[in-house]
């Protein structure tokens, strides 16, 4: 899925009550709003759902969201 179709899939998945992530969508977030150290340490981790908290995926996904408008040609396809 491209970036825009991941952050609406985040977003989504942050109203959930669990709000689950694997480390590889959250490293791929922290891509997104320009975190890469945050990226690294959450590509490191162990495969597993983590429960995150939805207010801060949805200010992450908004700040990603601004990213790739503000420079559009980055928005990627794994």
């Amino acid at each position: 899925m491209n970036d825009s179709e991941f952050l609406q899939y985040c977003e989504t998945h942050s109203h959930t009550e669990r709000c689950g992530f694997v480390p590889s969508q959250i490293a791929r977030l922290c891509k997104l709003i320009g975190d890469e150290d945050s990226a690294k340490n959450w590509a490191a981790l162990d495969n597993g759902v983590y429960d995150m908290d939805g207010i801060e995926i949805r200010a992450a996904v908004a700040t990603a969201r601004a990213n790739i408008m503000a420079n559009p040609q980055k928005e990627t396809t794994p």
